[in-house]
């Protein structure tokens, strides 16, 4: 444990002094080939940071980090686009922006000789992020003893597992940044369970950092592309799937991390290429039929969210079964856990002697 808290200084040593020559050297550059052609060695170090951790969850953490949306970001500002595009930003938000998966709120920025309002601890925040922790922690220690006798049933649990630990590291972090640069943000997520259709659900709900990277930098240049030549429907029709097409690989990309690479098995792929042809059909047949043949929410949820969990159960989450890093997983939480059971007898121990002096 001790190592990797020592990897983790050096991967925040090696972020922060890249993204500072970013804002001090590659901002400045003139946009277009100049600053793509500046930024190559971050995208590649970023590439590589993942490697520095043994641990499966931290190499899953800084891959999503900063060789997906930190470079996908310094990507857009290499066309002095996106989120770090702008002039009048500190070097210290162009940091906190670049390295946590967030997306600003759109308007004007506090003013500077205003005394910003300080943070205050709202205790029933606190409330449903506590019970996350319990509830993942529950589904933690049920893996071990449910893994052989219901191998079904295991991977409705892995699914919540997965979507508890994204909303507890993404939402998490979106609040740390939210204090640091005191701007508003916009959501992480917004009632996935309400989803309904699949447009809804991967557009406008689940994991929305995803949708502010991959629509600037994958959806729309496709689809101006191809509109200069077909129909924007048909365009639409290349542009949805390839767009999801790019958000597998990356996926794909991250399980290659978090196996330390191991041969993928491309299932995590289909998985988003089926749901790309999938979106792109619900696209189509919704400009063919109209609005007022639409079904009732509770109906369409129902089936949106069906479909996404049994697709997911089929080939989202068997290759993480497979590779066993649910099982390194569970062992990295318990060596966590031992980890900070030592720390606190030892501050225990210090504080008697202590007392005792006195």
């Amino acid at each position: 444990m001790e190592d990797e808290i020592r990897n983790l200084l050096r991967a925040l040593f090696l972020v922060i002094t890249s993204l500072s020559y970013c804002y001090l050297i590659v901002a400045k550059l003139p946009k277009g080939k100049a600053r793509l052609i500046s930024l190559l060695p971050v995208f590649y170090l970023f590439y590589t940071i993942p490697w520095i951790f043994s641990s499966v969850t931290l190499r899953a953490i800084t891959a999503f980090y900063f060789t997906w949306v930190s470079n996908f970001k310094l990507l857009m500002l290499s066309f002095d686009k996106g989120p770090l595009s702008s002039h009048h930003m500190s070097m210290f938000s162009f940091i906190t922006i670049a390295a946590f998966p967030i997306q600003i709120k759109e308007g004007p920025p506090p003013q500077h000789h205003k005394t910003p309002p300080k943070p205050s601890l709202n205790l029933k925040s606190l409330i449903p992020i506590a019970l996350k922790v319990l509830f993942s922690v529950g589904l933690v220690t049920l893996f071990p003893h449910m893994r052989e006798t219901f191998p079904n049933f295991i991977l409705v649990l892995y699914c919540m597992h997965i979507f508890l630990v994204i909303d507890l590291v993404v939402v998490g972090s979106a609040n740390l940044a939210r204090t640091m640069v005191g701007r508003e943000l916009q959501p992480q997520f917004d009632k996935p369970h309400l989803s309904t259709s699949l447009q809804n659900f991967w557009g406008r709900r689940w994991n929305l950092i995803a949708t502010y990277i991959l629509r600037p930098t994958v959806y729309n240049p496709i689809l101006s592309t191809l509109t200069r030549f077909v129909d924007v429907l048909l365009a639409k029709m290349v542009a949805v799937p390839t767009t999801f097409l790019v958000s597998g690989l990356i996926h794909e990309l991250i399980l290659y991390y978090m196996t330390d690479g191991e041969e993928p098995s491309w299932e995590i792929t289909c998985f988003f290429v089926l749901h790309g042809c999938c979106t792109a059909m619900e696209i189509l047949v919704k400009e063919a039929v109209g609005v007022k043949y639409r079904w009732r929410p509770v109906i369409s949820s129902s089936l949106t969210l069906g479909f996404v969990v049994a697709t997911a159960m089929w080939l989202l989450i068997p290759p993480f079964l497979k590779s066993g890093i649910d099982v390194k997983g569970i062992e990295e939480y318990t060596t966590f856990l031992m980890f900070l059971a030592k720390k606190q007898e030892a501050l225990q121990l210090v504080l008697k002697k202590h007392v005792k002096l006195f």
